[in-house]
This record gives C-alpha cells, sequence and structure tokens, in this order.
C-alpha cells in the first residue's frame, strides 16, 4: 500500500532540493549579492523547473502506458492522449494530496531545528548552553525565503488551471491545499521567519505573469479537448 505513493514521495523530494541547488548556484558561481536577486532567481527557475515537471509528466504517463497501442495504430495518437489525461491528472491529484498533508506540515513541524536541538542535546553539555548561543544556532529565527515558497503555490496553482479543464476535482484538492497553505505560512511567517531584505514587492509582478502564463496554458489545454471532441461552438465563445 505504501508503495503507491512513492513516484509522489520521490518527486517532493526532488522538487525540494531544486531551490537549494539554485540558490547555491546563485551565489557561489552566477555573483547575485543582493538577497532580492538571488530569490527573484531561485523563483523564476524553481517555477519553470515545476511547468516542466508537469509537461513532461504528461508525456510520459501518455506515452508509457499507450506506446504500444500508438505503434500500432499511429493515427489515434490524439484519442490516445485526450483519454489519458484523466489518467495524469489523477497521478496530480496525488501529489496535491501529498504536498498538503506531507509538505505543508514538514514546513510547519521545523524539522532541521528540530534534528539540531536532538543533536546537540545528546552530544554537548547542557550545562554550558546559553540563550545567546542557543538563539545564533537551532533556535535562530530564519529568513522567509520567498524564491522557495511561491514557486510551491504557483506550481500548484498552474496544475489546478491546466487539470481543471479534463479533471475538474483537482480544484477541490487544490482549494484544500490553498486553505492548508494560508494557515501554515500565515503562522510561519507571523512567529517563525523575519524578512532580512525588504524587495517593495518586486517578486509580486513576477507571480502574477507567472499565474496569467498558467491560465494561458489551462485555455490551451481546453481548446486541444474541444478539438479532440470535433466540438466547435465553445471554441468560438472562447475566441
Amino acid at each position: 500500500y505504501g508503495t503507491e505513493y512513492l513516484p509522489e514521495t520521490f518527486q517532493l523530494g526532488l522538487l525540494a532540493l531544486v531551490p537549494v541547488i539554485v540558490q547555491a548556484v546563485a551565489i557561489n558561481f552566477e555573483g547575485y549579492q543582493s538577497l532580492t536577486e538571488v530569490q527573484s532567481v531561485v523563483m523564476s527557475r524553481y517555477f519553470y523547473f515545476q511547468i516542466a515537471n508537469i509537461f513532461v509528466s504528461i508525456s510520459a504517463g501518455s506515452f508509457s502506458t499507450y506506446f504500444t497501442k500508438i505503434i500500432h495504430d499511429p493515427d489515434d495518437i490524439p484519442k490516445i492522449l485526450a483519454d489519458s489525461f484523466p489518467l495524469v491528472g489523477a497521478y496530480f491529484i496525488e501529489f496535491i494530496v501529498m504536498k498538503t498533508f506531507f509538505g505543508l506540515f514538514w514546513e510547519l513541524s521545523r524539522t532541521w531545528p528540530a534534528t539540531q536541538y536532538m543533536v546537540a542535546r545528546f552530544f554537548t553539555d547542557r550545562r554550558k548552553w546559553t540563550r545567546r548561543a542557543m538563539r545564533s544556532a537551532f533556535m535562530s529565527f530564519p529568513n522567509f525565503l520567498y524564491g522557495w515558497v511561491y514557486p510551491s503555490l504557483m506550481g500548484v496553482m498552474c496544475m489546478a488551471f491546466c487539470y481543471s479543464v479534463i479533471t475538474p476535482v483537482v480544484s477541490i484538492f487544490a482549494l484544500l491545499y490553498f486553505v492548508m497553505a494560508e494557515l501554515v505560512y500565515k503562522n510561519q511567517a507571523l512567529y517563525v521567519y523575519i524578512n532580512a531584505a525588504e524587495s517593495g514587492g518586486i517578486l509580486w509582478n513576477g507571480v502574477v505573469k507567472r499565474i496569467i502564463w498558467g491560465l494561458f496554458f489551462s485555455h490551451v489545454l481546453l481548446l486541444g479537448v474541444f478539438l479532440e471532441a470535433n466540438t466547435y461552438n465553445p471554441m468560438y465563445v472562447m475566441a
């Protein structure tokens, strides 16, 4: 039973490594100096990686499942892809559920500081601890990394936009994710994180542009569904 969620767990782990690698490259190799520039680069590349992940998952899920049918009857490729999209939508439902009940609670649990505390408790002399040492180590207030948080939210939003036209039930799980995300990140922003730099809201412009691109892709996908179903009247209405 547990193996059913292994692909989603592996994907979440891979997505968690992306901002770490991108931020390290931006600071150490590309020479970005300000925190705002670094977070802008991380947000952009992390988001595009998630978008590429969505479309790669569509292609992989379609062709790996129906490869034999495509070889024997290439004329049915549009129909085969249209039939396989709901199956890939089910995969992303599981992915959003994993992000809701694992990713958000992982963010809320503050696992890394807790691990540091346990290691320090068992391998150091607690009598030598001071409040200043504790605050500078595992009890310090971390910076709110917008370049890490925004792409996760935008990725789920783009999944909801793209798959709601073929698997509408995705919208319910996306709504649940955003309700939980609001509670979690509001708590983190008020009581856990601090702002080490003030960007003046410059990152929000990129967020709006990428949300609009997500809406654009969802409309393209909806037009493809209408073309496959030979339904042209709704296409004229959309145009």
